[in-house]
């Protein structure tokens, strides 16, 4: 629930070519709680995109270097955005002398 999570609070870190303010104000229930939402703007650039990696894992291409190590044994521990089984490509098949 959104006003439940946003009653406590919420850390929002800015990406490139996103204003993070103007999106508070376009939406009602953010901005209610605008008291509540600290923009974070990094030193650094933040530009992994949560989507890409969702998309990445269910294709099964690594995302080893986009997520930290402890995200990235939770997410494999939960099976978290995982094709479900029957969307996964099909493993390869040994080839000759592969074993």
């Amino acid at each position: 629930d959104l006003e439940a999570i946003l009653g406590h609070g919420v850390a929002c870190i800015r990406r490139a070519g996103w204003d993070p303010h103007a999106a508070v104000q376009a939406n009602p229930v953010l901005a209610r709680h605008a008291e509540r939402i600290h923009i974070v703007t990094e030193a650094i650039e933040n530009s992994v995109s949560s989507s890409a990696v969702r998309a990445a894992i269910r294709r099964n291409q690594s995302v080893k270097y986009l997520v930290d190590e402890g995200v990235l044994a939770y997410m494999r521990r939960h099976a978290l955005y995982q094709a479900p089984h029957s969307e996964q490509p099909p493993a390869p098949t040994p080839g000759p002398g592969s074993v």
